[in-house]
């Protein structure tokens, strides 16, 4: 009887602590989340008071004084993407632009409020190379 006491007290003491390991382990994988949301937000915030469409015409009045090509803004996912441009679209102004990563995107969401400033992103960089497109275009004729 006195074995079985000692062995259900050992069970019990590795059993707590496991339990306070893991919750202390949670704690800590859930700061470094936080961490990292925060991280994300912050190179993200620009994007709350750009003007993609004053953004572009900048960049373009830019390329022109520096002699260098307009830069288009790509998303940096898997491949990276250029919203606001079909296939077709691109081709046509490859020769005649270059590109750049636009700043915080990326493929990995950390929370509901990075979410919402890489959609606003997204619509950014849209509207940004739409804006380049349609200058190069036609200024090309």
């Amino acid at each position: 009887m006195p074995t079985t006491v000692i062995r259900i007290t050992i069970c019990f003491a590795f059993c707590v602590a496991a339990l306070v390991t893991g919750c202390r382990h949670a704690s800590s994988s859930d700061a470094v989340a936080v961490d990292r949301e925060a991280n994300a937000i912050e190179r993200l915030r620009w994007v709350e008071a750009a003007n993609a469409t004053e953004d572009a015409t900048a960049e373009l009045a830019a390329a022109r004084a520096e002699l260098r090509r307009p830069k288009l803004l790509a998303l940096a996912t898997r491949s990276p993407s250029y919203p606001g441009l079909n296939d077709d679209q691109l081709k046509r102004i490859r020769s005649l632009a270059d590109d750049r990563t636009a700043p915080g995107s990326g493929d990995v969401i950390f929370g509901e409020n990075h979410r919402r400033l890489l959609v606003r992103l997204y619509k950014y960089v849209r509207e940004y190379n739409q804006s380049i497109y349609k200058s190069l275009m036609s200024s090309a004729h």
